[in-house]
């Protein structure tokens, strides 16, 4: 895959500033293909090292799959204690089994089934190289270049997180046991991660290009002085003037922006089952942990510093939710604030061409909510992150009234005990008194006859 056009590379370097640095990553940990075009200069898939290095992937890949799910079955058998508190309630130990079989799922899924999601990988790449070219001319927003030092500094943040864990972990659980847990909590949570930061970075990517075409429209509305176009083959921005040109650049503009929907609907669908078993184990995960933080704070079973570490496993957990809503919010976000510009443009003095191409763009916009939804599609936005909050609050809550009613009914049973005990003590010290009384009675009634007798 040797690289010869000198703008090819260049496009090819700008793509890698947004996706490289997790791309590379995966790779390198089997969650991406090997090699890539946009990564790898000068690598050929048919070559012989390739192939071998593809085959030592592969086996690692069934080797980690493997050892995981052996961990989960030596802490199932033989630490159960490890995997989850003996007084926590039977739907907890449920949530376990359920979470940790998704879990095993979604690894066998990423690592072994890695190469064979080259196709998606390289469609992808070709496809969004062309609208890199579209918008090579315009330079970054400073938002665009916080996004991408933010993908950078999510995985400094969850590599550190995933490296201390275990150290923490080790120090608090002085067990043998603590090798197959660390096994089964870790793996999972690093190929969640990494398929994660892929889908953020490249939705990311998708919404500073709709930045970008917006960034086209917004001199058309009149609120800037000059508008401008693409013209000729080095894709150079030129002056813009009144007439067909108008009509032009938004038919131009919507292309693009349709080509980039395009783009996020086929990775949403390529990944959406991922993403839905990712969502529910990351559901179960985050609500046994706050179970467990509930039962260890109400039996004082866990010492405060292993406390802090399951708080902080859960809130990293929880934020996996952001990463899978937060970049789809960027991209409705940019969506809305295009249909009010082009409600903007749209006036009396425009063409019928350029007015119809407006309500063709907005229409185009409006209905790929429905387009979504008929397809079968998960609509991933900000209300994720609220929706499983109240539900993991819900579960919480659950198991908090149970513990309370279940506190009740054991106060219950406890005042009906000591009544009874209390009624034993009564009748026994009745009988008691009734017995001395009978023996006083006797005593006296002897002692009146005894002169008699006499």
């Amino acid at each position: 895959m040797a690289w010869s056009n000198t703008d090819d590379d260049k496009l090819r370097h700008l793509l890698r500033l947004n996706v490289g640095p997790t791309m590379r990553l995966s790779q390198v940990l089997s969650l991406a293909p090997y090699p890539l075009s946009v990564l790898q200069t000068n690598c050929s898939v048919t070559s012989v090292k390739v192939k071998v290095v593809i085959f030592i992937r592969l086996l690692l890949a069934i080797g980690v799959t493997f050892t995981t799910v052996a961990s989960l079955f030596v802490l199932f058998f033989y630490y159960p204690e490890l995997l989850y508190n003996p007084t926590v309630p039977i739907f907890i130990k449920i949530l376990y089994y359920i979470g940790n079989t998704l879990q095993i799922v979604t690894v066998a899924n990423l690592l072994i089934g890695c190469e064979k999601r080259r196709l998606q990988y390289e469609r992808y790449f070709d496809q969004i190289l062309v609208l890199v070219r579209n918008t090579a001319s315009q330079s970054d927003c400073q938002q665009t270049i916080w996004y991408r030092n933010t993908t950078k500094a999510l995985l400094v943040i969850f590599c550190s997180t995933a490296l201390l864990l275990p150290v923490g972990f080790g120090s608090v659980m002085l067990d043998i046991g603590v090798i197959p847990y660390m096994v089964a909590q870790i793996v999972p949570f690093i190929v969640s991660t990494l398929i994660l930061l892929q889908y953020y970075s490249v939705f990311v990517h998708l919404a500073s290009i709709l930045r970008k075409l917006n960034e086209r429209i917004e001199p058309l509305t009149g609120e800037k002085s000059t508008a401008y176009v693409l013209h000729g083959k080095d894709y150079s921005l030129h002056a813009l003037t009144m007439g067909e040109t108008y009509f032009q650049l938004i038919e131009h503009l919507r292309l693009l922006h349709l080509q980039t929907m395009d783009i996020a609907g086929v990775l949403s669908e390529n990944i959406a089952l991922i993403i839905v078993l990712i969502v529910v184990a990351t559901f179960a995960s985050v609500n046994i942990e706050l179970l467990e933080l509930y039962q260890s704070i109400k039996y004082g079973t866990l010492s405060p510093f292993h406390i802090i570490l399951k708080a902080f496993y859960a809130g990293t957990k929880f934020f996996f939710y952001v990463l899978i809503a937060y970049p789809n919010w960027l991209i409705q976000i940019e969506n809305q604030r295009t249909i009010v510009m082009l409600y903007k443009i749209k006036r009396a003095s425009c063409s019928d061409d350029t007015n119809g191409a407006i309500e063709h763009y907005v229409s185009q916009i409006s209905n790929m909510q429905g387009v979504h939804e008929a397809c079968g599609m998960v609509n991933l936005d900000m209300k994720l992150i609220s929706g499983f909050g109240r539900w993991s609050f819900l579960v919480v809550g659950v198991a908090y009234g149970a513990y309370h009613q279940n506190r009740l009914a054991k106060r219950e049973v406890g005042i009906r005990e000591i009544e009874a005990q209390q009624k034993v003590i009564r009748d026994a010290k009745l009988a008691e008194e009734k017995k001395r009384n009978q023996e006083a009675e006797a005593k006296a009634i002897a002692e009146l006859s005894a002169p008699t007798k006499k």
